[in-house]
């Protein structure tokens, strides 16, 4: 994978649990500003804390990737990490990420979906109609298929 950017420090078990690493860094990588301010609380930020991409999903289904590289998913790094053997772009790990990255966020894969709903009360049989409610404290049944896009 051919990265050449600015990795991220995510918060999301204290701040925000929608936002999670999709790529990480290397154990050996680091990220450091040498003309930024100095961070005290964190220091230099590198290994696996590094995340090269994030994903973040709302509550509402709204999805957004952020890279720190703009050269990640461009040509040269996609031809410069191909398999010699075949040749082609599509053998690229940077473009294998980069079209997943895409299709994820335009919800093109990754929605799970639930079809085929069947409710009704234990041991009754499935009539193809549901009832109108159920009374308090009764036990139901509930089936669904689901499906990842």
């Amino acid at each position: 994978m051919f990265e050449d950017g600015v990795g991220m420090l995510l918060d999301s078990e204290k701040n925000n649990q929608h936002v999670f690493p999709i790529l990480r860094a290397d154990q050996g990588a680091f990220s450091y500003n040498p003309s930024g301010p100095e961070r005290k609380e964190t220091g230099i930020i590198s290994g696996n804390g590094l995340s090269l991409v994030a994903g973040y999903q709302t509550r509402y289904n709204q999805r957004v990737v952020i890279s720190g590289s703009t050269k990640m998913c461009g040509n040269e790094a996609m031809m410069m990490n191909r398999d010699p053997a075949s040749g082609s772009i599509k053998s690229s790990p940077n473009y294998i990420l980069c079209t997943e990255m895409v299709e994820w966020n335009l919800m093109e894969r990754g929605v799970l979906k639930m079809s085929n709903i069947k409710h009704n009360k234990v041991g009754d049989k499935w009539d193809g109609n549901y009832p109108e409610n159920y009374k308090r404290q009764v036990d139901i049944e509930y089936f669904a298929d689901f499906e990842i896009k």
